[in-house]
């Protein structure tokens, strides 16, 4: 895969996620701001922090703060819409594709987030991640490809801790 079919396929997923209707979570992120006031988007991202880190393998180690990162996109969306969560699926994927590791990790936030979501009755949201999971999976196949370098540690990365 090239690096320009790579990025064209980012802008495909950022352009789903930006016109993809989400449902309004303010609701459940109200018991966050009457608690923490000015720190609640940190104390969501917390959260969402020790779920992901509960649901993750013992024998994994995590790499990264995608799951911050997204949850605080997700706390940013009334204001600056469905744009928060597209720029950060694009710089985590952009920045971090020639990472086997931080890639896969980006796959594993996905998967989680799209289930943390489902678990809270947030199905728009439990929907869009459910298919950023399955668009970053074929594009972490695509992009290891076996005309990657990488191919073979790619994917016993990905057989060995995310799948």
């Amino acid at each position: 895969m090239k690096k320009s079919d790579f990025n064209q396929k980012v802008s495909e997923m950022c352009a789903y996620v930006k016109t993809h209707k989400c449902d309004d979570m303010r609701e459940q992120l109200k018991p966050f701001v009457q608690k923490y006031g000015l720190n609640a988007v940190f104390a969501y991202a917390h959260w969402c922090e020790r779920n992901f880190e509960a649901n993750l393998r013992e024998d994994y180690e995590r790499k990264t703060t995608y799951t911050s990162n997204f949850s605080i996109a997700e706390w940013c969306v009334p204001a600056e819409g469905m744009s928060a969560i597209a720029s950060t699926l694009r710089n985590a994927l952009t920045n971090w594709r020639d990472d086997v590791e931080f890639f896969a990790e980006i796959i594993i936030v996905l998967n989680l987030k799209a289930h943390e979501h489902a678990a809270r009755g947030n199905w728009e949201y439990s929907e869009m991640y459910s298919e950023l999971y399955i668009d970053a999976k074929c594009l972490y196949f695509d992009w290891f490809g076996k005309d990657n370098r990488q191919h073979d540690k790619a994917m016993e990365y990905y057989y060995d801790y995310v799948d």
